[in-house]
């Protein structure tokens, strides 16, 4: 189910390429590990943000992995739309850091910038 929609949305894509949203996910895919690794360390920290702003506990979110999904709180979550809020908001976040770092690996030829 995945693969169809993306093969079809692969030819507006390539359409959009020349343009302001197709330079904005090119810079995405120039440095792929580098948005990877980061966007976890920001996804969590808009979680502790959000919980925060909205008065829920925080203190479940910096337990073992193990801890916090055998027994999460009860009530915790968001609606669909705080959550896809947040996506966005961290990809948005993000995209000048990725765009440096693209910038970055553009002009130097170091061996582990190529991992990156």
């Amino acid at each position: 189910m995945t693969m169809g929609p993306a093969i079809l949305c692969l030819v507006p894509f390539e359409s959009l390429g020349r343009g302001f949203i197709g330079r904005f996910f090119i810079t995405f895919g120039r440095v792929p590990l580098f948005f990877y690794l980061l966007q976890w360390f920001t996804a969590h920290l808009i979680a502790v943000f959000l919980h925060w702003v909205f008065g829920k506990p925080v203190a479940w979110l910096f337990m073992s992995p193990v801890q916090m999904f055998a027994n999460p709180p009860k009530g915790e979550g968001f609606d669909l739309w705080v959550v896809y809020a947040a996506w966005i908001g961290g990809v948005l976040l993000l995209y000048p850091l990725c765009k440096w770092f693209a910038a970055l690996k553009a002009r130097r030829r170091d061996w582990w910038l190529s991992y990156l």
